[in-house]
């Protein structure tokens, strides 16, 4: 039974073709990540510092823009549907930044000190939403032999 259950689960990811088990619907996903991004940023500081903030807000309209381009030269159109674009730099010392379902980027001021340039930020920015775009957030390291049986 948890054998059917586990191969009725499973899906691809249609940007990068990779199978795995899926116990969420991207809806779902989706509509948690808005509320837990809601929340992070109520209570987050935003940066200051308006120079940085631009730069952010630069790469990260290139990044989408580079994104949506992919997924509608692949096929892919209908999942642009899932993105509305924001970008946000925090005031925290953190070496980070992360994406959320939905296109909800956030980046902490401390992985600013890590590029001098909007190259390496795009570098930086552009791996943190492939992670998204290839749906990481909807798959565990624990799924990972349950996922073997979806090949």
């Amino acid at each position: 039974m948890a054998m059917l259950l586990m191969l009725s689960a499973c899906g691809s990811v249609p940007l990068t073709g990779r199978k795995q088990v899926l116990l969420v619907s991207d809806q779902e996903v989706l509509s948690s990540s808005l509320t837990q991004y809601s929340d992070y940023m109520k209570s987050a500081t935003k940066s200051s510092d308006k120079n940085e903030s631009a730069m952010v807000t630069r790469v990260g309209k290139k990044i989408a823009a580079a994104t949506e381009a992919y997924l509608k030269a692949n096929g892919m159109e209908s999942e642009i549907k899932n993105f509305q674009w924001e970008f946000n730099l925090v005031k925290d010392n953190q070496i980070n930044a992360f994406c959320m379902p939905g296109g909800k980027i956030v980046v902490y001021e401390g992985l600013m000190s890590q590029s001098s340039d909007e190259n390496g930020r795009t570098v930086s920015d552009g791996r943190t939403v492939f992670s998204l775009a290839s749906r990481v957030s909807t798959s565990d390291d624990m799924w990972l032999n349950a996922s073997r049986s979806c090949q």
